[in-house]
C-alpha cells in the first residue's frame, strides 16, 4: 500500500476471484459518494475448488441479512469481520492517513476495517463482483486457533482504549473480549491469563474468569461458578463483578 500511487486500492488472494467489472463498477460508485467515504464492499459468491457456484454468498452465510452501509463500526464489533476482503475497494489516501496495515498482527484486515470505519463511512454495494473460494486450506478455518484468537483480542483491546470507558459500545467490546478469553481458557492457552489480567486490571472486568484461571480451576468448574453467581446475583455477574 505504501507504494500505491493510484487513487484507489484493491486486493485479492491468489485463490479468490474478482469479476471483470468489479473495479470499474466500484469506482463509478465512489465518484458519486462524498469525501467521507473510505471504502466500498459487497457480498461475494462462494465457489469450490473447481470454481463451481454451489455454496451461496459469503455475507449471507454469516446470517447477516441486511449488510450495513455508511456507519458500520458497531456492526463489525458485533459480528466480527463479515466483509469478504476481495470485495473491497479502498481509497488509498484514507489508508495512508490512518497509518497503513498493522503488520504485527497475525491478520490485518479486521483491524484495518475497524480503524477505517471509526473515522470514515463505508459503502455497501448490492452488486456482487467477487468470488470467495471455499476449501480446506482457508485461513478462516483456522481462526479458532489460539494464535488467531490472541490477535482478535489484541484488535478489540485497541478499540476498547479508544472509546469512552462508560459507553455502551465499550461494554459490547468487553463482552466480545470475554468471549474470546473464554475460548482461550477452554483451550488451556497461555494467552488466556495475559488477556484476562489486562481486562481485570485496566478495565475492572472479567474478574471471575481471571481468578478462576489463577486458582487453577478447570473451565468446567468456571462454568459452574457462572451458573451459581448468575442465580444468586445477576445475569451480568461474571463479566462486571466478583
Amino acid at each position: 500500500v505504501k507504494q500505491c500511487i493510484g487513487k484507489y486500492y484493491s486486493l485479492t488472494a491468489c485463490d479468490d476471484i474478482i469479476l471483470p467489472k468489479k473495479i470499474e463498477n466500484q469506482i463509478n460508485i465512489f465518484e458519486k459518494l462524498d469525501n467521507k467515504y473510505a471504502a466500498i464492499y459487497s457480498d461475494a459468491y462462494i465457489i469450490d475448488d473447481n470454481g463451481n457456484y454451489s455454496y451461496g454468498t459469503h455475507i449471507a452465510k454469516k446470517q447477516i441479512n441486511h449488510p450495513p452501509s455508511v456507519n458500520i463500526y458497531e456492526e463489525l464489533i458485533k459480528h466480527d469481520n463479515f466483509i469478504p476482503a476481495n470485495s473491497l475497494l479502498f481509497k488509498a489516501s484514507s489508508i495512508k492517513e490512518i497509518g497503513f496495515f498493522d503488520e504485527s498482527l497475525s491478520y490485518e484486515d479486521y483491524d484495518m476495517l475497524l480503524r477505517l470505519s471509526r473515522k470514515y463511512k463505508i459503502h455497501f454495494s448490492k452488486d456482487i463482483d467477487a468470488c470467495y473460494r471455499k476449501h480446506q486450506s482457508n485461513m478462516t478455518n483456522e481462526l479458532n486457533k489460539p494464535i488467531f484468537i490472541d490477535t482478535k483480542i489484541k484488535i478489540l483491546f485497541k478499540n476498547l482504549t479508544l472509546n469512552n470507558n462508560t459507553s455502551k459500545l465499550n461494554t459490547l467490546i468487553k463482552e466480545r473480549i470475554m468471549e474470546q478469553c473464554e475460548l482461550l481458557y477452554l483451550y488451556k492457552s497461555d494467552y488466556a491469563k495475559t488477556h484476562l489480567k489486562n481486562l481485570k486490571n485496566k478495565f475492572n472486568y472479567g474478574k471471575l474468569a481471571y481468578y478462576s484461571l489463577a486458582f487453577g480451576f478447570s473451565f468446567k468448574f468456571y462454568l459452574l461458578l457462572i451458573v451459581f453467581f448468575k442465580k444468586d446475583y445477576s445475569d451480568n455477574f461474571r463479566r462486571i463483578s466478583f
